[in-house]
């Protein structure tokens, strides 16, 4: 029989019908972690036999999956409440542990099998709670996504499973857009950097690299910057010049994917954004240093990942890539 799931995630407090048989998931991960799950999540509901899942993690990355059908309720992780869980005994609100005991059963996405969360979820009696690796085994070549259907038993979800930008969101990204002139011009969204300083390509590339799109294929960039890239701006805006200057600064998740989705394209290192852009459907270029592509790459329809051919020297790491590189890999994608 065919699972049938409500067609949009909902608030934390709402409540979902008692008689909803539902799943809990815990993913606490960064951007991109929770992104590379999303096809797994996607099979979750047929495999166990629920209609839906509950999704705890950080809010403000999850606001992305609510409106997956599969998804009926996000909780946040970060609230005071949820600390006791990792005590032992397990010490939450009555309130909590009568909304997490009203799951089927519960599914951890951990680093390790001794993750003080699988033993409190137990602990409430759940009626089973499983672990799933959410990192491949140390030296493997296998993709994450890929090693936790392996370690599951998860059947694969037949359909691809991308992000969609809310009708809001989207109407202010447009009105972002016409804010820079950005509005009737074709551009292209470049992300300078990413959750470490390793793997990085030294921003002054990223500007020649703004100046050879406009020159050969005539795109303006809009640079996506967040907390990690602080002082990026005033360096493009100083070399660049402000009337070539775009740029796009510690916008809410929610926001960005909207503004990406607004884009001709996207260029970006190993990161939550990239995986962002990839699961938004865009050409997506991802530019790969000292992390694996085998393990960590984006996936979505239009996908161009480069990477050193050999192990790169630690002390030389990015001599292998140049703007030119960059270029024939986006009109790959195109």
């Amino acid at each position: 029989m065919r699972t049938t799931f409500p067609m949009t995630g909902r608030p934390e407090t709402a409540n979902p019908p008692e008689d909803e048989e539902k799943l809990l998931v815990l993913l606490r991960g960064a951007l991109g972690d929770v992104l590379l799950t999303l096809p797994f999540l996607a099979a979750l509901p047929v495999h166990f036999g629920v209609q839906s899942l509950t999704l705890v993690g950080r809010r403000t990355i999850l606001e992305l999956l609510a409106s997956q059908p599969f998804v009926s309720l996000i909780m946040d992780h970060d609230q005071a409440e949820w600390a006791g869980l990792y005590q032992d005994p397990p010490r939450i609100p009555a309130r909590l542990s009568r909304r997490l005991l009203s799951h089927k059963g519960a599914i951890v996405l951990t680093k390790a099998s001794s993750d003080p969360a699988l033993c409190g979820l137990k602990k409430l009696g759940l009626k089973f709670v499983l672990a799933v690796p959410s990192r491949a085994t140390l030296g493997s070549k296998t993709h994450v996504t890929d090693h936790m259907f392996a370690a599951s038993g998860v059947e694969p979800f037949p359909e691809p499973v991308s992000i969609r930008p809310t009708l809001e969101a989207l109407d202010r990204a447009a009105a972002f857009l016409e804010s820079k002139r950005l509005d009737h011009r074709s551009w292209l969204a470049l992300h300078p950097g990413s959750g470490g300083i390793k793997k990085n390509w030294n921003l002054d590339q990223w500007i020649e690299l703004a100046g050879e799109l406009h020159k050969r294929l005539g795109f303006d960039s809009l640079f996506v910057l967040g907390p990690a890239e602080a002082g990026f701006g005033e360096i493009i805006e100083r070399k660049l010049g402000p009337q070539k200057t775009f740029l796009a600064q510690d916008l809410p998740l929610p926001f960005l994917a909207a503004l990406l989705s607004l884009s001709r394209g996207y260029i970006g290192h190993d990161s939550g954004v990239t995986h962002l852009s990839a699961k938004l459907g865009l050409p997506t270029v991802a530019i790969f240093g000292p992390t694996d592509p085998a393990c960590w790459a984006p996936r979505g329809p239009k996908v161009e990942v480069l990477s050193p051919p050999m192990k790169p020297d630690p002390r030389a790491i990015w001599d292998w890539l140049n703007s030119r590189q960059i270029l024939q890999a986006l009109q790959k994608i195109y």
